[in-house]
């Protein structure tokens, strides 16, 4: 088997769209340090990248000639066998970047206007003192954002991405199908994430982006909360965030059930958001702009006298290789839909007496959209 994690022609596709968009632009090269970019263009998977911060990768990608990956040894076999070029070299100091090779690859490559991962929903994957080591070297190079054009690109998923989009989808929906029924009073709340995990593991899920679980009264907020030793109990809900992960590409979307069953209170409100939730899926599509989507479900809740109270700044987001990523599903945001992307709706309302809220994960097509979140919404009865 191949230990690329897509054809090369994949690959070579993604850099010649990216030559194309620097081209446009006027801007010579793109400098990228992030493990998450690296991934993405040079086919370089350092796995223990999100636990050590030792070693610094940066590849830098150029509108003429190839690209070049700087990276550890200790990493270099397993990158040139994964790396979709020849271009890896070696550099043996840990804590930082080979600032003098990137200093001399940039001078030997004539480039004047370098872009960096420098804007939103970008990082840098060095530190500081470093990155302005090689900008103060590099003091007749012009800096310039280049997460706009990171994201243009990334955005707009291929096939082959989608189809990743489409396999985490499915493991999570197993896991909540599979693990939310086993779900009993006086298990703890990390006991149920364990079930959940379990479940998406062995319905083809490659790694689990992240579980959240909360339950009880006075923590239904918690809706950024990891599960704890706290035990669940009859009559409370218990609400799970989580996703599946693969090939790097990952799911998100939440459901719920309550221990002995819903009251009729939680059933309407779980009604509401369901409503409100497909009003915003009915409008999405090719062409629309994606804050059409978020006046939808607000307008839902409108017509039924209620708020939105899950607070996040916006009702959806994007989806890929990471959790959330670009476009922004809220009025704020100028993106306009487009085939390939892929997107959540989640409007959601939390009281005293549980979390509603019901996320979708959607890809937008040529004639619609494919909903990928396939598990029940219906509140459980565990």
């Amino acid at each position: 088997m191949s230990p690329l994690w897509f054809p090369r022609e994949e690959y070579q596709a993604r850099y010649e769209k990216l030559r194309g968009l620097l081209d446009r632009r006027n801007i010579d090269g793109l400098l990228i340090c992030w493990d998450t970019n690296i991934r993405y263009y040079t086919g370089f998977r350092h796995t223990t990248a999100h636990i050590s911060q030792a070693r610094i990768n940066t590849a830098l990608l150029t509108r003429v000639g190839d690209p070049v990956l700087f990276v550890h040894v200790f990493l270099v076999t397993d990158a040139r066998a994964s790396a979709w070029f020849k271009d890896v070299r070696p550099f043996s100091q840990l804590f930082g970047p080979p600032i003098e090779d990137i200093v001399a690859e940039v001078r030997a490559r004539g480039i004047r206007t370098l872009a960096a991962e420098l804007g939103p929903e970008t990082r840098l994957g060095m530190p500081m003192n470093d990155f302005l080591t090689i900008q103060e070297r590099l003091s007749g190079v012009k800096w310039v954002d280049g997460s706009e054009i990171i994201w243009e690109q990334r955005m707009r998923k291929s096939p082959a991405e989608l189809n990743c989009v489409r396999k985490a989808g499915h493991a999570t929906a197993r896991g909540y199908e599979v693990g939310l029924p086993q779900v009993k009073a006086g298990m703890t709340e990390r006991e149920v994430a364990g079930l959940l995990q379990r479940a998406m593991f062995e319905a083809g899920a490659e790694q689990i982006a992240f579980i959240l679980v909360t339950s009880g009264e006075g923590n239904y907020g918690r809706i950024s909360g990891v599960g704890t030793d706290r035990r669940v109990q009859n009559g409370e809900m218990v609400w799970v965030d989580m996703g599946a992960r693969y090939n790097d590409y990952c799911a998100d979307f939440t459901r719920a059930g309550v221990i002995g069953g819903p009251t009729d209170q939680q059933k309407r409100r779980q009604e509401l958001v369901n409503a409100a939730t497909e009003a915003g899926i009915r409008v999405a599509g090719p062409g629309v702009p994606v804050a059409e989507v978020a006046k939808a479900c607000q307008k839902e809740f409108k017509r039924r006298a209620a708020e939105i109270t899950f607070v996040a700044g916006r009702v959806g987001h994007g989806v890929g290789m990471n959790i959330t990523e670009p476009p922004h599903v809220a009025t704020y945001d100028s993106t306009v839909l487009e085939p390939g992307m892929v997107i959540t709706v989640e409007p959601g309302i939390v009281e005293q007496y549980g979390t509603f809220h019901v996320e979708q994960n959607i890809i937008i097509t040529e004639k619609g959209v494919e909903i990928t979140s396939i598990a029940p919404r219906d509140l459980w009865s565990l």
